[in-house]
């Protein structure tokens, strides 16, 4: 028997490493399937994160594409009204200057070569 305790206890001492090995490795491999979660979770935030921060970046380009459209729309209509207005201002000038060509005191004038410029400017008499 004492044999055969020396035998038993040697098995049992297999089966218990061999339970030991086992524990371990599934320990491990638990350890390391939390980890890949972790660092899969870790991923897919940092993912979310990069897409708002892409989101947030072309919104904020939208709307300064768009102040500049507004801005350059209201630059042109600014323009636009400047020249419709010089061009007022020119259209009046031709007006007098074709009313002033038109009455018959500038016209005997002219004819005469004095006093060619509009109210007599240089002060000649014709």
């Amino acid at each position: 028997p004492p044999v055969l305790d020396v035998v038993t206890s040697t098995a049992q001492f297999f089966v218990s490493m061999n339970q030991l090995e086992r524990q371990e490795r599934i320990e491990r491999e638990r350890a390391e399937r939390e980890r890949q979660e972790r660092e899969s979770e870790r991923q897919e935030r940092q993912r979310e994160a990069d897409r708002l921060e892409r989101l947030e970046r072309d919104r904020a380009e939208r709307h300064e594409r768009q102040q500049q459209a507004q801005q350059q729309a209201h630059e042109r209509e600014r323009l636009v009204d400047h020249i419709r207005a010089v061009g007022q201002r020119v259209d009046h000038h031709g007006d007098r200057i074709l009313e002033q060509l038109k009455t018959p005191h500038h016209r005997a004038r002219s004819r005469s070569g004095a006093g060619v410029y509009p109210n007599n400017l240089f002060g000649k008499e014709g």
